[in-house]
């Protein structure tokens, strides 16, 4: 039906008003098949390992999930080169050896990004994250040179989560930082 003001039953003694709301979304642009991403990868965080380990129930086609907790644009910048690898011991080290390699060696033609969520938990570090962003999304054109980039924004977290220990996730913070990856996307 309509949105908008609705009385409730006499008997609860409350009313609720719910307003109309223009949803901020980009418009539709076409669905596509699962077979859309059997030639496609994705990079990032633990909502991107969700995809991995089937969380969210999203079919994605075979595409190639590169995904790893707590993952941020410096983590791969920074990643220890390949004699560190031999030496070091840690999932992550492993991880990131991994994707380096799948990437590198499956080259998809679309390759979409979601990363860095935990590293602007705390405010402070933006400059910093924006430029190992783009050093990242440099790294991976090179590795890369004839795939497609999708780089998604980053969330928001929810009121309660930014009020108890993720000033940073707000979207008042989170909203210019994604206007800086649009950015960085635009000039490369």
């Amino acid at each position: 039906g309509t949105v908008g003001p609705q009385q409730q039953s006499a008997d609860t003694g409350y009313t609720y008003t719910a307003t109309p709301q223009k949803s901020v979304q980009l418009g539709e642009f076409g669905r596509v098949s699962t077979s859309w991403f059997a030639d496609a990868a994705f990079l990032g965080d633990s909502l991107t390992a969700g995809f991995c380990a089937n969380e969210y129930n999203i079919d994605v086609g075979g595409a190639l999930i590169c995904g790893y907790r707590s993952i941020s644009p410096n983590t791969i910048v920074n990643r220890p080169s390949i004699y560190e690898y031999a030496i070091l011991s840690g999932a992550a080290f492993v991880m990131l050896a991994l994707w380096q390699w799948l990437l590198a060696a499956n080259q998809p033609a679309k390759l979409y990004i979601l990363l860095g969520t935990n590293a602007l938990v705390q405010t402070g570090n933006e400059d910093s994250f924006i430029n190992y962003y783009a050093r990242m999304l440099d790294e991976l054109r090179a590795a890369l040179p004839n795939t497609t980039f999708y780089v998604q924004s980053i969330l928001c977290a929810t009121q309660e989560t930014v009020e108890d220990d993720a000033p940073g996730l707000s979207p008042d913070h989170i909203g210019p930082i994604n206007q800086q990856i649009k950015a960085l996307c635009e000039e490369r």
